[in-house]
């Protein structure tokens, strides 16, 4: 009987340590996957900006949070801002020459992917002449061909312009496609966030492992007030 009542203890403690989804958590996680695959549709130079910003946020956001609040919380954003900060340095590598030799794995990951999906990605794009397609503030990719605009003009078939605004513009004939680089900045924007909430779930488990008496000394050390862990040692007994 009591062995039974041991495994039966030691299961439950098991499935304590596991993280739990609310049903905000749900909606949460389905509208990322939402926004997300939208962004790598229409991937542009302004998705990029997007969701630059929107890693720089969370991850000092994080750091904040994990200052400020112990606990579980503590565990999940300190370890978020860690594993998110570590992957975009990872897979950006700033500072570092860009003959540096191989990309981070979820790099290659994304661009093979987008070979794959290449076919599905293309784009009706405004037509504009040549000159507004190269003024234009964005990411530019030059066809080939033998037509010219005018008599001083590169030899193009097509050009394709991804502008900041989150518009496409094209002069000469399609198809035009969704640019690599564009989708690989933004699925690494997402790969980062990804990474960042998976680290997090990590570190909650780890810290639920600590056992119950960790979380209670933590608990009366940072939350109760000081006359209360006074009351709780008992009271003071005067020299006599």
């Amino acid at each position: 009987m009591q062995n039974e009542h041991a495994q039966t203890g030691g299961r439950t403690s098991w499935r304590s340590w596991l993280p739990r989804f609310s049903l905000r958590e749900l909606l949460l996680a389905t509208t990322f996957v939402a926004i997300g695959c939208y962004a790598l549709r229409w991937a542009s130079p302004w998705w990029s900006i997007v969701l630059f910003y929107t890693n720089v946020i969370t991850i000092a956001g994080g750091l904040l949070v994990a200052i400020n609040w112990p606990g579980e919380r503590r565990a999940f954003w300190l370890a978020f801002a860690v594993c998110g900060l570590a992957h975009w340095l990872l897979a950006f590598h700033p500072g570092i020459p860009p003959h540096y030799p191989g990309a981070f794995g979820t790099h290659w990951f994304s661009a093979w992917t987008y070979h794959g999906v290449r076919p599905w990605l293309t784009v009706k794009p405004e037509s504009v002449s040549l000159r507004k397609v190269l003024e234009t503030r964005g990411r530019v990719e030059e066809g080939d061909g033998e037509l010219h605009e005018g008599p001083y003009s590169p030899p193009l078939r097509r050009t394709l312009n991804a502008g900041e605004d989150g518009k496409f513009r094209a002069w000469g004939a399609g198809p035009f496609y969704i640019l690599e680089e564009d989708f690989c900045n933004v699925a690494l924007g997402l790969w980062t966030l990804l990474f960042g909430y998976i680290g997090g779930l990590i570190s909650v488990i780890l810290y639920r492992c600590r056992g119950p008496a960790d979380e209670l000394r933590t608990m009366y050390r940072t939350e109760l007030p000081d006359n209360v862990s006074r009351g709780l040692q008992g009271p003071e007994i005067p020299p006599g």
